[in-house]
C-alpha cells in the first residue's frame, strides 16, 4: 500500500537508540506519475536514505513486497560501494514468485487494504465493495478506515502499480546476508519458501515466528521479531566496532 506507518509497533520495539525512517510510495500523492520500474522506485528510495543518512550503514527492513524493494535498495547501495548491515525481509517471496498471478484490479486493491490492516483476507470474503472493506475498517478503529479519500486513492493506486512492477521485476545478487522473517502459519500448500532468495543473496538467515503473513507487523509479532533484529544489529556494531 506504500504506507510506512504499519511498522510503528516494530520502530517502537526496537527501542530510542536507533533512528528509524519510514519510507512511503511517491504516488500516494496523485500528482506523481507511477515510476516505470520497481528499480526506479527503489533507486528513489535510495537516493531519499541517502540525503538523511549520507555515509551508512544502511539497515533495511520490509514487510511483503517492501521486502522486494528492500532487496533491490541493498544491491543498489552496495554497488555504489556503501555498507549494508541488515537486511531484512518480513515475509517476503522473490518476484519471479508472482510473475504467473494475475494482477490485481481495484477490487482486489481494496481488498489487500484488510491485510495492510493486520486482516486475514481469506477469512473475510463477504467484503467486496470499497464501501463494505472502509465501514469494516472504520468500524474496527483502524487509521485505514479513517484515511480522507484522496489518501485512500493513493493507497489502491500504490496496490496495483506496486503489483505490476514486481511482475517484471529481475533480481539481482545481493553480496551479503538476507534475513528473512518467516509467516510459519501460512503459506501451507504453496511454495513459498526463504530458500527461494538463496539465488539472490550470499547467505540466508530464517527467523520463524508464529504468525499469519497478515499479521507481522502488528503488536505481538513486533515484540517477537524486533528482539531478533535488535541481536542481528547489536552483532553488526560489535563487528565493525560502532558504540551505542
Amino acid at each position: 500500500g506504500g504506507i510506512s506507518w504499519g511498522y510503528r509497533d516494530l520502530a517502537r520495539a526496537l527501542g530510542p537508540a536507533r533512528a528509524i525512517y519510514g519510507l512511503q510510495a511517491p504516488t500516494l500523492d496523485s500528482a506523481h506519475l507511477a515510476p516505470a520500474s520497481l528499480e526506479n522506485l527503489a533507486a528513489d528510495y535510495v537516493e531519499r536514505i541517502c540525503a538523511v543518512w549520507p555515509h551508512g550503514p544502511f539497515h533495511l527492513a520490509g514487510w511483503s513486497v517492501g521486502g522486494i524493494i528492500a532487496q533491490t535498495m541493498a544491491v543498489m547501495l552496495r554497488d555504489a560501494g556503501n555498507e549494508v548491515g541488515l537486511l531484512a525481509l518480513l515475509d517476503s517471496y522473490p518476484a519471479e514468485c508472482w510473475r504467473s498471478e494475475a494482477a490485481p484490479d481495484e477490487s482486489a486493491a481494496l481488498r489487500a487494504l484488510l491485510a495492510i490492516a493486520g486482516h486475514d483476507p481469506d477469512t473475510h470474503t463477504n467484503l467486496v465493495t470499497r464501501d463494505e472493506i472502509i465501514d469494516f475498517l472504520r468500524k474496527g478503529d483502524s487509521a485505514l478506515g479513517n484515511l480522507p479519500p484522496a489518501a485512500l486513492d493513493g493507497v489502491v493506486r500504490s496496490v496495483l502499480d506496486v503489483n505490476r512492477l514486481v511482475r517484471g521485476h529481475v533480481h539481482q545478487r545481493f553480496d551479503g546476508t538476507l534475513t528473512h522473517v518467516r509467516a510459519a502459519l501460512d503459506h501451507a500448500g504453496t511454495d513459498l519458501a526463504p530458500g527461494l532468495w538463496r539465488a539472490h543473496a550470499a547467505r540466508i538467515d530464517v527467523v520463524d515466528v508464529p504468525f499469519m503473513h497478515a499479521h507481522l507487523t502488528s503488536p505481538e509479532a513486533s515484540a517477537m521479531i524486533a528482539p531478533e533484529l535488535a541481536k542481528r544489529l547489536a552483532a553488526h556494531d560489535r563487528a565493525t566496532g560502532i558504540n551505542r
